[in-house]
């Protein structure tokens, strides 16, 4: 009988927003990056098995994306993009980011002179 492949993700959470998140090992730096746990839409990386750490995260680009996206092929992003802990809880208001454009003397989309 054959050893069952393990298709297992490790999953933890980020210590600063809480989210589930997978760490691999990327290939070719071979440095640590958390992934988000659920694949994304918007994903680039493909998970897949095998190193010492048991998941290499393979960045994807041009014709190998497209062909992962067309094959539906789970694919990941990484939780830096998505992380809420890296988002300002207090956003600059409209008002002021315009007010601050007009004494540099910057234009402001949307607004006519």
């Amino acid at each position: 009988m054959a050893a069952a492949r393990r298709t297992h993700r490790r999953t933890t959470t980020c210590s600063r927003c809480e989210a589930p998140i997978v760490w691999v090992t990327t290939a070719g730096r071979g440095t640590r990056l958390a992934l988000d746990a659920s694949p994304d839409d918007h994903g680039v990386f493909q998970v897949v098995t095998g190193g010492a750490d048991g998941l290499i995260g393979r960045p994807l680009a041009g014709s190998d994306l497209a062909a992962a996206i067309a094959d539906g092929t789970p694919l990941f992003i990484p939780h830096r993009r998505t992380c809420t802990a890296n988002k300002s809880h207090n956003p600059m208001p409209d008002d002021v980011r315009a007010e601050i454009a007009r004494a540099l003397g910057r234009s402001i989309p949307g607004e006519t002179s």
